[in-house]
């Protein structure tokens, strides 16, 4: 699996960011180098690097990598990281079956949908919300709905001096 950390917070693979790989089992280090991570027809962007995070105690092998994309890399939400089999090698000297990609994940925030974002429902009709009430609120994806119900005050902003009201 791969993990992404989005240090600009854009939403957006940028120079800077990290991508974590994991393999199921430690692989010779020294067979790979950064022009082994290859995303078919993009870039990683000029000055990527790649380092071992981890490592076994002669060094010699790792099952977690990291990549910091460098200027203007071109990868994408669903692209995939191509590693070409005879580079990945375990602690046994067996040879990866066949080549071995790790796909990239969505890291554009959720949004509030453009269509029937907020639908409000007035339980007891009397042409005001008040206590009671709801509020449904629809997004673009899933999202992690427990921390948006454990503060719903802080996630959601009203104006004019309105409130959500409190527990």
């Amino acid at each position: 699996p791969v993990s992404v950390s989005d240090e600009d917070s854009s939403g957006s693979y940028s120079a800077g960011d990290t991508l974590t790989l994991n393999f199921s089992t430690g692989v010779v280090r020294s067979n790979l180098t950064i022009n082994d991570f290859v995303v078919a027809g993009k870039s990683l962007g000029t000055g990527a690097t790649f380092k071992a995070v981890d490592g076994d105690d002669t060094d010699t092998h790792a099952s977690t990598f990291e990549i910091t994309l460098g200027t203007d890399p071109s990868v994408l939400a669903s692209d995939q990281i191509r590693i070409d089999q005879a580079k990945v090698v375990d602690s046994n000297g067996r040879v990866a079956a066949s080549d071995i990609y790790f796909a990239l994940a969505d890291i554009t925030p959720p949004a509030i949908a453009s269509i029937n974002a907020i639908v409000a429902k007035d339980v007891d009709n009397n042409d005001a919300y008040n206590e009671g009430d709801t509020l449904t609120v629809s997004f673009n994806e899933a999202v992690n709905i427990n921390s948006l119900t454990s503060d719903v005050a802080n996630v959601f902003s009203l104006n004019n001096g309105h409130s959500l009201g409190s527990d």
